[in-house]
């Protein structure tokens, strides 16, 4: 678990770097449209070579369920369309060091969606670990 979790935790920490360098010389959009058609590519070939059965047991699931395919493009536009443009738009044009973190802070809204439309439960750790997010937050801007 530990070298998964420090070796998500290096690649996360070293993208935004490379893609603010990259943002210097080409547009957002160009940068999207390179990301997306490579990971495609990529997605295509790895996942057809070696995961055949969960997708087949997956396409399965999507013939009993069609309104997954909804779920899928909602959330494939708000994450890699409007979101990804923002976030590269936003590491383009400002310092990396203030907006990644202000992005990464994600978890809190979560937690709010969660409380609110899903009905979960709330402890008052919870709300301390959250308030010292925010306090981390508001420092990190200063």
């Amino acid at each position: 678990m530990w070298f998964e979790c420090i070796t998500v935790l290096l690649i996360f920490g070293l993208t935004p770097l490379l893609n603010k360098h990259i943002l210097h010389h080409i547009s957002v959009e160009t940068f999207i449209l390179c990301s997306a058609s490579i990971t495609f590519l990529f997605i295509m070939v790895f996942f057809l070579a070696f995961f055949q059965d969960k997708l087949h047991n997956d396409l399965v699931t999507f013939s009993k369920n069609p309104h997954l395919y909804g779920y899928i493009i909602v959330t494939t536009l708000l994450v890699f369309v409007v979101a990804d443009y923002l976030y590269l738009y936003s590491i383009q044009k400002h310092d990396a060091h203030i907006i990644v973190p202000i992005i990464a802070s994600y978890p809190l809204i979560t937690f709010l969606y969660v409380y609110f439309f899903m009905k979960e439960s709330i402890t008052s750790l919870h709300v301390i670990g959250s308030a010292f997010v925010i306090t981390g937050l508001v420092l990190l801007n200063q």
